[in-house]
């Protein structure tokens, strides 16, 4: 392990005074290297009555990692030829249908509406007061007539992120499985991933580990709820995380949870311009260096993996502050850094200058600013 993760006490030490110059006050880490674990801790609290520490199994909200993991679960159904990728939507679609629009629906498929290229409007979500949460997903305002989902695009043209495509997703594998969303993602995909702590729904298992949320002044922040679950609604721990991470390396027990025609078809964009997959987001570096990732922010959450599975290195940050940010993409920087930069000054100095260029380009794409990208609605 090269440069600041190579030293255990050093980015201890480091991710402390990070947390305290941005008022951060919980962060867990996930490390992977060659293949194998090599860091997976919790830092500062995630309760500021009770000062309970951040642990391994502390659970935080993801924000749209919950896409992610939603994108494996419609591949499990596609490799049961329950589903089909290419198929229009409306092919599964009984108790709710799109309004009526000029534009071609019949290009609206899954695969669109994962890589977000389906036309579909809602960019994300505020979520509900704990009063004001619905269960039934069809009787929140993304599936209102007037005012919800609809399609505001020519589908296939071009990327337009929408948290409603997710949430139409999530109405599909409902109607075709008969199963409630959070249940069959439980039992098809947490489970068989030994992902014992992620649910969607709150149980009386993980409640007492949730952590609080925090305001940019270190203030606890109110609950925040989501019906939209495959957008925005998973809550996991660092462990767990760390086990989704596991499952991209290639000689790792949950390495063979989906085939590799289907990891293939997550990991490889849909338009050559566009830098995302079905439910990642999808950078290739200098070298060939394949890099997977996905943010995700709700109100008072900011959270990040990323993943290069042919290096078998991976990274996860949960944080449960509005200033998450600051540390995500100071430590996501360096750990890319570490990974893809080692060998740049080899090259001839004209190649050598048009690597950099792409590693900086990639970096603008990892490192954005992610406030605000759930609070559109």
């Amino acid at each position: 392990m090269p440069s600041l993760f190579a030293d255990k006490e050093a980015l201890n030490e480091s991710i402390a005074a990070l947390m305290k110059k941005n008022t951060i006050p919980g962060v867990a880490l996930a490390l992977w290297h060659n293949g194998k674990r090599v860091h997976l801790e919790g830092y500062g609290f995630t309760d500021h009555q009770r000062r309970m520490a951040t642990g391994e199994n502390s659970v935080f909200q993801l924000g749209s990692i919950s896409k992610t993991l939603t994108a494996w679960g419609v591949m499990k159904l596609v490799e049961e030829k329950i589903l089909d990728l290419e198929a229009p939507v409306d092919t599964y679609l009984n108790k709710w249908k799109l309004p009526s629009s000029s534009f071609d629906h019949s290009k609206i498929t899954l695969q669109s509406l994962l890589s977000h290229t389906g036309g579909m409007n809602i960019t994300g979500y505020l979520g509900y007061p704990e009063d004001q949460v619905n269960t039934d997903l069809l009787r929140t305002r993304t599936f209102e007539r007037e005012n919800g989902l609809k399609v505001i695009y020519e589908p296939q043209q071009g990327f337009k992120y929408s948290g409603g495509g997710y949430s139409l997703v999530q109405h599909v594998i409902e109607e075709v499985t008969g199963m409630k969303f959070d249940h069959y993602m439980k039992k098809n995909v947490f489970e068989p991933l030994g992902m014992v702590e992620s649910t969607f729904l709150i149980t009386e298992r993980v409640e007492p580990r949730i952590s609080q949320s925090f305001g940019g002044y270190g203030f606890v922040m109110p609950k925040r709820y989501y019906a939209e679950h495959a957008a925005a609604g998973m809550y996991s721990s660092i462990s767990d995380i760390s086990r989704f991470l596991s499952a991209h390396m290639n000689d790792s027990d949950n390495s063979g949870f989906l085939s590799p025609e289907s990891q293939t078809k997550l990991r490889t964009r849909i338009f050559r311009k566009v830098n995302y997959g079905l439910g990642y987001h999808i950078v290739t570096f200098p070298q060939n260096k394949k890099m997977l990732f996905h943010h995700g922010t709700n109100i008072g959450f900011n959270s990040s993996f990323a993943v290069f599975p042919e290096q078998g290195a991976g990274i996860a940050l949960l944080t449960n502050s509005v200033n998450g940010s600051h540390i995500i993409n100071r430590l996501l920087r360096e750990w890319v850094l570490d990974i893809v930069g080692e060998n740049i000054n080899s090259y001839p100095e004209g190649i050598k200058m048009k690597q950099q260029s792409k590693i900086i380009n990639a970096m603008q794409i990892l490192c954005y600013d992610r406030k605000g990208l759930h609070l559109t609605r």
